[in-house]
């Protein structure tokens, strides 16, 4: 039973862990190279002609989907004191909410800017501007956090206590934390890039021949909207789609997450 269980966490770390989703939220078209083309076309030509009203539901699903993640992943940061995760939960979702209503501010000012002044097309521009930053610096902030705390954490601190530890620490080393946030956030951005790369000239290129010779897509295909179940299923899709790219980036997140923990500030401080 405790193999199950280390084995079913191992899986979740994979999909889940680290700082998986980085390179969906801050490179989207990594997700869709794993989508039928034609498929893509299809579904946005009929949501944004005679489907527009689905819109919000998708909206709101998306978003769903995106505090499923984020759960799944915290609870995996903090896998111990169930009164600690709780406490992140409620975190995660005032930020949620905060960004809804930043989000809802954004679309009454752009309605009146496009009405009184004729100025349009920044709305859905913006706002997939605005989803990209939350959701990027969302997943950076706690992974950052993890780090920092993943030395107190192997004593055996809890949460609060090694929150207290670790903000005694940056008082008194500022510059250091400032350089190793820094540094962790350029790697990652980098290496985003690099699968960005790997994704556009290996991935693709091997899919394409797979379909070439064998006649057989493993494209994933968004469904057509005919009646309300298909926005469920083409948001339920393009969810697994991030799962898959979440494992297909795995490797990396497995090299350069050892080498944040290597060169943690604190660990050094500690040892």
């Amino acid at each position: 039973m405790h193999s199950v269980k280390n084995v079913i966490r191992v899986i979740l770390n994979i999909a889940f862990g680290s700082f998986s989703g980085m390179q969906a939220f801050m490179a989207p078209v990594t997700m869709l190279y794993l989508v039928r083309s034609d498929s893509i076309l299809s579904v946005l030509t009929s949501l944004f002609s005679t489907h527009i009203h689905y819109f919000p539901l998708i909206i709101f699903l998306i978003t769903l989907c995106f505090i499923i993640f984020m759960l799944i992943k915290l609870r995996l940061f903090h896998f111990g004191n169930i009164q600690e995760y709780v406490d992140q939960v409620i975190d995660i979702n005032l930020s949620t909410l905060t960004f809804v209503i930043i989000a809802l501010i954004f679309y009454a000012i752009t309605a009146f800017v496009a009405y009184f002044y004729g100025i349009s097309g920044a709305l859905k521009p913006g706002l997939a501007l605005l989803f990209k930053l939350f959701t990027s610096m969302l997943v950076f902030f706690h992974y950052i956090h993890y780090i920092w705390l993943q030395p107190f954490y192997q004593r055996q601190y809890g949460l609060k206590r090694s929150l207290q530890a670790l903000h005694a620490r940056i008082r008194n080393h500022k510059m250091g934390f400032m350089r190793f946030t820094t540094f962790m956030l350029v790697v990652i951005f980098a290496t985003v890039r690099v699968y960005q790369l790997y994704m556009a000239y290996i991935i693709v290129p091997l899919l394409e021949g797979f379909k070439k010779y064998a006649g057989i897509d493993l494209r994933f295909r968004l469904l057509p909207f005919n009646r309300i179940s298909d926005v469920f299923l083409n948001v339920l899709i393009l969810f697994v789609v991030f799962i898959v790219s979440n494992i297909l980036f795995s490797p990396a997140i497995f090299a350069i997450h050892r080498v944040f923990l290597s060169l943690n500030p604190i660990k050094v401080k500690l040892s």
